[in-house]
């Protein structure tokens, strides 16, 4: 076997292997949370707030900030579903750079 059979040989390995995790994040995009679990989240965290109400405790103060704490904890946990939803869109989305980078490259090595 020459020196470049066996480069060629490990350079369509490693390009598979690429071509795969490609393959792979453009799948992983494609994919959303399903509507049932955003209305099982939703009304999940409406009972939770409004459940909330009905445990008895004598200081007025103190019931709304432990509703105030627990209404920030459940906004907190729907804003990273829904930001992780799409993770290769919107203001928190994962650029492009490296494989730009990598691709220039390739371009300059040819």
């Amino acid at each position: 076997m020459t020196a470049n059979a066996s480069f060629m040989g490990r350079y369509w390995t490693v390009f598979n292997k690429f071509v795969e995790f490609r393959r792979r994040r453009i799948e992983a995009a494609s994919y959303a949370v399903p509507g049932t679990l955003w209305v099982v989240v939703l009304v999940g965290a409406a009972v939770s707030i409004f459940g909330s109400y009905l445990f008895k405790i004598p200081s007025s103060s103190v019931h709304g900030l432990l509703t105030i704490l627990l209404t920030t904890m459940i906004a907190l946990l729907v804003f990273f579903i829904a930001t992780t939803d799409h993770p290769y869109s919107g203001s928190n989305a994962i650029e492009p750079l490296a494989y730009e980078i990598v691709l220039r490259y390739l371009q300059d090595y040819n």
